[in-house]
Parts: structure tokens; C-alpha cells; sequence
């Protein structure tokens, strides 16, 4: 027989019954805050003693000296550093335009003349033609 007085365990289950259940209290605890990836603005000094997270990187751009520094950790914690230079686009396409119009890598046309002669390229189209007879006779 099982008697059910609702006295705790051992005399049954009382429907009524629900238990001790302590009041949830939750807490304000701040987290850490940590800075994974970012991108400030500073000197070569700085970009070299940041401190990166494993895994993480930080890009640093000095904009007196047209510089950009990423500072990086791997997962492991071993630190990488880079310095890369950059240029305005718009100064970039000047200096094309003018390496262009003064380039020293075309060859005129009388330099081309002093290269080939017309008797090497008569000896070149007698080669080409000697080459067809030889392909053509092949596919016979």
C-alpha cells in the first residue's frame, strides 16, 4: 500500500507538490572585453609592440610615411610582421601616363630595320614554305 501524505520520498508523489527550486539569480559579470581583428592608425614603434591575440591580426597604417603594418599572431602564438607601402592611385596613374609616353622598352622603327632586313625575311618565307611542302607531304 502505498500511502500519499506528500511527506517527500518514500510515501509517493504528490501532484501538488513542486520541490525546492532556489530563486535563479543571475549576475552581471562583465566579460573581457577582447579585440580580435582591427585596423588603427599609428607609427612603425606601435605596430611592432601590439599585442595580438592568437589567431588574430591588426592592421596599422602610418599615413606620414605612406606605410601599412599587419601584425599578426598564428594559432600557436608565434607573432608575424609585415610592412607594405602604398601609393595613391591617382599619383600611381600620372606615373604611368608619363613612363608611357617616354618608355624606353618599345623599339623604333629604324631599329627594327637595322634588326630584320628584307633578305631575312625572305630567308624566313622560304623556310615557312619549305616547312608546308614537308607537313603537306606527311599527311599524304
Amino acid at each position: 500500500m502505498n500511502y500519499n501524505y506528500g511527506y517527500g520520498v518514500g510515501y509517493g508523489t504528490n501532484p501538488y507538490y513542486q520541490g525546492y527550486q532556489p530563486a535563479y539569480r543571475q549576475e552581471n559579470v562583465e566579460q573581457p572585453r577582447v579585440i580580435y581583428n582591427e585596423v588603427i592608425y599609428g607609427t612603425y614603434e606601435q605596430a611592432k609592440s601590439r599585442i595580438v591575440f592568437p589567431g588574430k591580426s591588426a592592421l596599422i597604417i602610418n599615413p606620414d610615411k605612406n606605410e601599412a603594418y599587419v601584425s599578426s599572431t598564428d594559432q600557436d602564438g608565434k607573432p608575424h610582421f609585415k610592412t607594405f607601402s602604398y601609393t595613391s592611385l591617382d599619383e600611381l596613374s600620372s606615373n604611368q601616363q608619363n613612363s608611357t609616353t617616354n618608355s624606353e622598352f618599345y623599339v623604333k622603327r629604324e631599329e627594327l630595320n637595322d634588326f630584320i632586313t628584307k633578305k631575312d625575311l625572305e630567308e624566313i618565307n622560304l623556310r615557312l614554305e619549305e616547312l608546308k611542302e614537308q607537313f603537306e607531304g606527311l599527311k599524304k
